[in-house]
């Protein structure tokens, strides 16, 4: 009896023991930094200053009056609501086209995804030399007769702009393999029977194609929303924020803080867009989740 029971303690116990390292390494590397990083963000520490003081929110407060900060948040939206509708918009609209009986159509999502596993930095000199004053971009303008010598990447009205291009064309082919997939998973059956009920193309694809889609939208706008919001390298290996602050986003004044030895700041700035780009996957998730069909 005793030896049953304590067989059934190991067998209990055995699938737990098994999850310790995930646990370990999940405490190390995340539930340690938030808490280490909410200290922080509490405190004065910076590089001018001999010791380190608790002053409680007084970082989030001067960080919320700054001018500066307050642009970064709204070319940051701006960032992150282009990118959302361009990427997933071009994606669905390339993985329909790619998923037809086009003899080509392996080469050509090929082609398309390359971009997305491209370092930001030969992006950044490819898009430098594109959009620069005698760049590929002004060509082409002024072969179709519009003349142009805009520096793109240097001007206030397009910096952004130019970013906002760069990202979309880096990553909407990642973004159509996973609709692609979402497509292969959707029975034929379902097309061949809204056809004979006499459904067009435009109501196969809003009651049929879209609602089936629900899983492949909820990946695609959730990591197009994160990546949104924590902007980072296409910015500085693009404009580095510039001119002035135009296309200066959160993720630059994290850097910049940094790099000006204001541990406190830049730490609490961390924790205000961890807290943002947390509330809102969570809240798109559960919207997306609520309209998922099954079949």
């Amino acid at each position: 009896m005793k030896a049953k029971k304590k067989k059934c303690r190991t067998d209990f116990l055995y699938p737990k023991y098994l999850l310790l390292p995930v646990i370990l390494i999940f405490v190390v590397f995340f539930i340690i930094p938030v808490i280490g990083g909410c200290f922080i963000s509490l405190t004065n520490w910076d590089i001018t200053r001999s010791g380190v003081r608790f002053i409680g929110l007084d970082n989030y407060t001067s960080i919320v009056q700054d001018s500066s900060f307050k642009k970064s948040v709204v070319n940051t939206l701006i960032f992150a609501i282009s990118i959302v509708v361009s990427r997933n918009v071009l994606a669905l609209l390339l993985a329909m086209i790619f998923s037809k009986g086009l003899k080509t159509r392996t080469y050509l999502r090929t082609i398309f995804y390359i971009p997305a596993i491209l370092s930001y930095v030969v992006v950044g000199i490819m898009f430098n030399a594109l959009f620069q004053m005698d760049g590929t971009v002004n060509q082409i303008l002024n072969f179709f007769g519009i003349m142009c010598r805009k520096e793109w990447v240097a001007s206030a009205d397009t910096a952004l702009f130019t970013v906002i291009v760069e990202d979309i064309w880096k990553w909407t082919g990642f973004h159509m393999m996973i609709y692609i997939a979402g497509l292969a998973a959707i029975p034929q059956d379902f097309y061949e029977a809204s056809r004979i009920d006499g459904a067009s193309s435009w109501k196969q694809f809003r009651y049929l194609t879209l609602p089936l889609l629900i899983p492949a939208l909820t990946v695609n706008i959730t990591q197009s929303i994160i990546g949104g919001f924590r902007v980072f390298e296409q910015v500085l290996t693009l404009t580095k924020g510039g001119p002035g602050h135009e296309s200066t986003v959160v993720g630059m004044m994290i850097y910049e803080y940094f790099g000006r030895g204001f541990y406190g700041k830049a730490t609490a700035i961390t924790m205000l867009l961890s807290v943002v780009v947390v509330f809102v996957t969570i809240f798109v998730r559960r919207f997306f989740e609520s309209k998922e069909v099954s079949y």
